[in-house]
């Protein structure tokens, strides 16, 4: 009797656990990105919850807790809320469109006594207590979000690790098993330490499928996606499994995710497909700069010449759906070596010195060995392949020409699509230094144009309820610095890059009614600036 008693207060804790986190909108749950979806640099941290193009939608805290951060970013997030809660964790909530007013008054004190809009405020737990269900703010699309939805993350407090929110929340519904599109092959060109991976082929998922390997030491990927529901948006996956027979050979399973180390997801796939095919291949082996946590097992075989092995991948979704693939790899040949020219190492700084430029490369930025070759085309650099990935930041310079005045000089890039992107660098002795993520091409341009800056409000009758939008847009340098001043006093505009414009909501702004006198200083990343003067009344 007594032992019945154990187990029914262990499930009654177990159930009112997890009823303690509630959904943080109150409208039908429809999951855009899932936790530890593959994305370019990062893993996703969280879930996206669809507003179905919506903003403004009352945002509740999960359970209750305290404001323990608020943060506002141009990027990233944007407006960005984060709740401490008594069972060691922390829900953030990002791409805020507007915070409720307790909290926004917090926010607005903060960024006018330091004159910052952009800014990382840390609270106390005494300062902005909240209930489970409050509303703390208001769904939107601010930041890097590609779209109304609200980010939501269940983080440990002590580490900041994000958790699988799906994990704390009510239960999802979830009906679909994972799907797998194949299968794609690695092997070994040399023996050794310094053994370099080369591509093989892709294997569609098929019925008895087969796929041609070189004998030796061979490693795999696989290619695959979830789905909550049918016709929803592909998610992602958290455990896969290989196997060779019925032996796990490797086994990854993702329940966190490390800040530091998230671009390290670069190592986890296969990059080179991600940027050629936009496809994306997680691989079933370890590359030496590789130091996730999610690992069981090397994953590599050692196939002889007309030998076959069986293999099976199974792939699990977080609600334990799981799909498996099976197929066969048969050994055909024997690998040759090849000799590697302009190889550097993973695990030591390489200094590259040719064609009068410099690239030092600091230890661990390469996951593995890699050739990194230097060309010259016309007035542009091309360092290494765009297909080959970066953990830390390189340094380049490169020769400044004649014609170009230092002061306003910049160092200039194209990505896979051959667009310019503007990279910066500091000038020293007729070079230019900059410090990159990414291999490819490089080239010095000259920026000296100042921004565009022009009123977008059709009227300058306003009300309280409007909100004041200063059309800007650069060149090539982006805006880097805006200041907006009102009868001459400082007053927190934000920058939206996606809709092009400084802006600030009249309700946020402590002005009188009247006519006011605004000015606006609009700075890009060269320094040029702009300024703009404009006039107004504010109504009842």
């Amino acid at each position: 009797m007594r032992l019945l008693s154990i187990i029914l207060i262990g499930i009654i804790s177990i159930k009112s656990l997890a009823q303690e986190y509630i959904m943080p909108m109150d409208i039908a749950t429809r999951i855009s990105a899932s936790f530890a979806e593959l994305r370019a640099n990062h893993f996703h941290s969280g879930i996206d919850l669809s507003t179905v193009g919506a903003i403004n939608i009352p945002v509740k805290a999960a359970r209750e807790g305290y404001v323990s951060r608020i943060k506002i970013a141009t990027y990233g997030y944007g407006y960005a809320l984060y709740v401490t809660h008594p069972d060691g964790n922390t829900t953030v909530y990002g791409h805020l469109n507007a915070l409720e007013a307790k909290i926004d008054k917090v926010l607005c004190d903060y960024q006018y006594s330091h004159k910052v809009v952009n800014c990382d405020i840390q609270l106390k737990s005494d300062v902005l207590p909240v209930k489970r269900g409050e509303i703390i703010a208001y769904s939107g699309n601010t930041g890097g979000s590609g779209g109304p939805h609200l980010h939501f993350e269940v983080r440990d407090t002590k580490s900041e690790h994000p958790l699988n929110p799906l994990a704390y929340l009510p239960k999802v519904k979830d009906d679909v098993a994972p799907t797998i599109m194949g299968v794609k092959t690695y092997y070994l060109d040399n023996e050794g330490s310094r053994a370099e991976y080369r591509d093989g082929k892709y294997l569609a998922n098929q019925a008895n499928a087969a796929v041609e390997v070189p004998a030796g030491r061979v490693a795999l990927g696989v290619h695959c996606t979830d789905y909550f529901q049918t016709n929803g948006r592909p998610c992602g996956v958290v455990d896969i499994k290989l196997y060779k027979g019925d032996e796990i050979i490797f086994h990854s399973h993702i329940d966190n995710i490390n800040f530091d180390i998230t671009r390290e997801i670069n190592a986890h796939i296969d990059y080179k497909e991600w940027i050629a095919n936009k496809r994306f291949i997680q691989r079933s082996y370890v590359l030496p700069g590789n130091e996730l946590p999610y690992y069981e097992g090397n994953g590599i075989v050692d196939i002889s010449e007309n030998e076959t092995m069986h293999m099976r991948y199974e792939v699990s979704d977080f609600a334990g759906h799981t799909t498996k693939m099976s197929f066969s790899i048969v050994g055909k040949r024997v690998s040759q070596n090849r000799t590697i020219e302009n190889r550097y190492y993973w695990d030591k700084t390489n200094a590259i010195d040719t064609l009068g430029i410099s690239v030092l490369l600091p230890s661990r930025s390469l996951y593995a060995d890699e050739a990194i070759a230097i060309s010259q085309k016309n007035n542009s650099w091309v360092i290494g392949s765009i297909n080959t990935p970066l953990q830390k930041a390189i340094s380049i310079t490169l020769p400044l020409p004649d014609s170009i005045d230092g002061n306003k000089a910049c160092i200039m890039s194209r990505d896979a699509k051959n667009k310019e992107v503007y990279i910066g660098g500091k000038v020293s002795d007729r070079s230019i230094t900059a410090k990159v993520n990414t291999l490819g091409q490089y080239y010095v341009g000259i920026d000296n144009t100042a921004p565009k800056v022009f009123s977008k409000n059709s009227r300058t009758n306003l009300r309280r309820t409007n909100t004041i939008m200063i059309g800007v847009s650069d060149d090539k340098s982006d805006i880097a610095e805006w200041e907006v001043y009102i009868d001459g006093e400082w007053h927190p505009f934000e920058y939206d890059y996606k809709q092009g414009m400084v802006k600030a909501r009249l309700e946020r702004l402590r002005l009188d009614y009247g006519k006011h006198d605004l000015l606006a200083i609009i700075t890009d990343g060269r320094g040029n600036a702009k300024r703009f003067e404009w006039t107004f009344s504010l109504i009842q």
